[in-house]
């Protein structure tokens, strides 16, 4: 707990609970988030970007690196694979992990305590490259109603770099103003998770999500975390830097 910074107090259980994802500032102190860095840029250098995007949305100038993966579908995807290729692929997730693995469960640990919840396991890690002109995403959800009914899952996003908003970051829509919309939308349908752009959408529900939109600001150390059924996008990167960010993927037990 000590590479833990002492976040603001608040009830991070009840605005998960009302909006869906919360904002957790200055939690990761320096050195943590300095040895999470040089981890990254050394996997990311070792082995090749794979593009693992979800190809449900919009990704053009967005690049990916999944450097690990325990989702339980890997034996299925990997199996008409190359022995090479599949060897290499077991052999980075191994490496990520035995690396990765313990900061990443001290950090998890500390965010999962906040959110009172006791099982979790870490199922994946993935870099993001969001490059200048990356266009604003299709508003969709992660997991459109296929997960078992006692595991939510929870995606951490870690920001490594200071933030600002032109540079794209993540845009979340508070489920408090949005749940009249939920109840008319069955996300168990085969839509795959995907809303659409915002500008795309009839003008009663785009002024539902404009009203229910938020985007914030990060400095180094800073973390924002989202639910399997969040309404979010990525936004638009306006700025000449490269957004880079760590997404990590947990389930958890109710």
């Amino acid at each position: 707990m000590s590479r833990i910074l002492k976040t603001q107090i608040k009830d991070y259980t009840k605005e998960m609970d009302i909006n869906f994802f919360c904002i957790l500032r200055q939690f990761i102190n320096m050195e943590m988030m300095n040895n999470i860095i040089n981890k990254v840029n050394y996997f990311n250098e070792k082995y090749p970007y794979d593009e693992g995007l979800n190809p449900y949305i919009s990704n053009k100038k967005r690049r990916t690196n999944n450097l690990y993966s325990d989702f339980g579908s890997e034996k299925d995807i990997m199996k008409n694979w190359p022995e090479e290729k599949r060897e290499g692929m077991l052999d980075k997730y191994y490496d990520v992990r035995k690396e990765m693995g313990k900061e990443l469960n001290v950090l998890l640990s500390s965010i999962f305590y906040l959110l009172k919840k006791r099982q979790w396991k870490l199922i994946g890690i993935t870099s993001f490259d969001v490059y200048p002109g990356c266009s604003e995403q299709e508003i969709h959800i992660d997991m459109p109603g296929i997960l078992p009914k006692d595991i939510t899952r929870y995606y951490v996003s870690i920001p490594l770099h200071e933030t600002k908003k032109n540079m794209g970051p993540i845009i979340y829509y508070k489920e408090s103003m949005i749940k009249e919309f939920r109840k008319f939308h069955n996300h168990n349908e085969s839509y795959e998770g995907v809303i659409g752009h915002l500008n795309s959408l009839k003008w009663e529900i785009k002024q539902l999500f404009l009203n229910a939109r938020e985007q914030y600001e990060y400095k180094l150390g800073d973390i924002s975390i989202h639910r399997d059924i969040t309404f979010h996008n990525g936004g638009t990167n306006n700025s000449n830097k490269i957004r880079r960010f760590l997404f990590i993927v947990c389930d958890v037990r109710n």
